[in-house]
């Protein structure tokens, strides 16, 4: 199952006509994609669209053990890492940095205050 968090409202309604011709079966949601989706939680994998200032600990919360979320964060919206952080129990976690990366900004609690 697939499920993805759009902040902007234009942006999901645009997304869901997209899905809908293509006939995948993914569920959308208009809301805060930095606080994740803990209802449905735990995932295998989570993988973020826009760049974070730090790693939000609710995403990595909601992985499970095993499981790996892909963000870019950056000190700046200007330079971004992409990490990988992969849930090796459920109180320890694993960073790995790979390229340097630029993404929109993450907007919501834990993104970047615009």
């Amino acid at each position: 199952e697939v499920y993805s968090v759009e902040y902007i409202l234009p942006i999901l309604q645009q997304t869901a006509h997209v899905f809908q011709l293509l006939e995948q079966k993914i569920s959308l949601f208009h809301g805060d994609g930095s606080l994740g989706l803990p209802g449905f939680a735990p995932y295998d994998c989570i993988i973020v669209t826009a760049g974070a200032p730090n790693v939000p600990e609710s995403l990595v919360q909601q992985l499970k053990v095993g499981g790996r979320l892909i963000i870019p964060v950056g000190e700046t919206k200007e330079d971004q890492k992409m990490l990988r952080i992969t849930r090796i129990s459920e109180n320890q976690v694993k960073q790995e940095v790979f390229n340097d990366c630029k993404f929109v900004p993450l907007k919501g609690q834990l993104g970047w205050q615009l």
